[in-house]
């Protein structure tokens, strides 16, 4: 059979069992086996590590989720008492600082759940820490005017009883729980944001193929 041209290079490896063009076996002056080998795929440690990278925002996904429902009910639970004749205490939602740390929490538990079902998990958790943050940020206020979210200067002798009201005016475990929670909430969200993340080199391109050898 004559050798094969250049043009009709692929039909004659078809119908030759893809033989080198001059019909022998292995190539002359040493060079390697035709055909050339194909090279192959990544090895598994890039592979497993990107599925490493997958699991860590999983699970910082399921923990954001988690924080995020505890920081509701830490709203629902007392901010602050108040022991005056009598003991009394205040919920978060019932005063602004609550009502804007409540709603905080819902949009960054939206997004932490989000994570769990998207494949662009890294965006969301990032926004599930942007609100988290924010969450942070009525709470602390709210440790430096507590004292003022009871107003009783509208009463007869208001100021002698908004002095002694003051002084029996404290922090409640509804307020050291949302602080608490809407940190964490914060910092596992960003460690799920700033997970490895392993740049995929082979998938969704092509493999290498070997190059053409010139005609004879």
């Amino acid at each position: 059979m004559a050798a094969p041209t250049f043009e009709n290079h692929e039909t004659a490896q078809h119908h030759e069992g893809l033989r080198p063009p001059d019909g022998s076996e292995k190539a002359t002056g040493g060079a390697t086996a035709w055909p050339p080998p194909v090279a192959e795929p990544p090895s598994g440690p890039l592979i497993a590590g990107k599925d490493a990278s997958v699991r860590t925002q999983e699970r910082a996904a399921r923990y954001a989720s988690i924080a995020s429902a505890v920081l509701v009910v830490g709203t629902l639970l007392p901010w602050m008492s108040v022991t005056f004749l009598t003991s009394a205490s205040l919920t978060g939602v019932r005063v602004a600082e609550g009502r804007f740390t409540i709603a905080l929490a819902f949009l960054a538990g939206l997004f932490a759940v989000t994570a769990l079902f998207i494949d662009r998990r890294r965006a969301a958790l990032g926004a599930a820490a942007v609100f988290g943050a924010l969450s942070l940020i009525p709470i602390i206020v709210f440790a430096f005017r507590f004292h003022d979210a009871l107003d009783l200067s509208g009463l007869e002798a208001g100021a002698q009883i908004q002095a002694i009201a003051d002084a029996g005016t404290a922090l409640e475990s509804g307020w050291y729980l949302s602080l608490v929670s809407a940190a964490a909430l914060t910092l596992i969200a960003l460690w799920g944001f700033f997970s490895v993340k392993v740049s995929d080199a082979y998938h969704g391109s092509a493999a290498p193929s070997a190059e053409m050898p010139p005609a004879t």
